[in-house]
């Protein structure tokens, strides 16, 4: 799948591709801490922070075990730093 680059605030819309099987595959998406994230073969962060870039993995798991995928993929969040300089008085 590769890398994806979203801005911060917009929505991540993943798909994981489990054509693998003639018969409905089991997907799960994990995130870089192995924690599950989705139970579907579809991962959808509406709003995403810059906490939740790195990568993330999606299972697939057709009716034999044997047949599982993996697909991994690379999420990039740009984000807008907004700087401000303090005003120094001279004496």
């Amino acid at each position: 799948m590769g890398a994806t680059t979203v801005n911060e605030g917009s929505r991540l819309f993943l798909v994981c591709d489990s054509t693998n099987s003639n018969r409905e595959p089991l997907a799960q998406w994990f995130d870089k801490d192995g924690q599950m994230v989705s139970a579907s073969e579809v991962l959808n962060i509406p709003n995403i922070m810059r906490y939740q870039a790195g990568t993330y993995i999606c299972r697939t798991s057709p009716p034999n075990p044997d047949n599982s995928t993996r697909t991994i993929a690379t999420v990039v969040v740009q984000c807008e730093c907004v700087c401000s300089l303090a005003s120094y008085a001279q004496s």
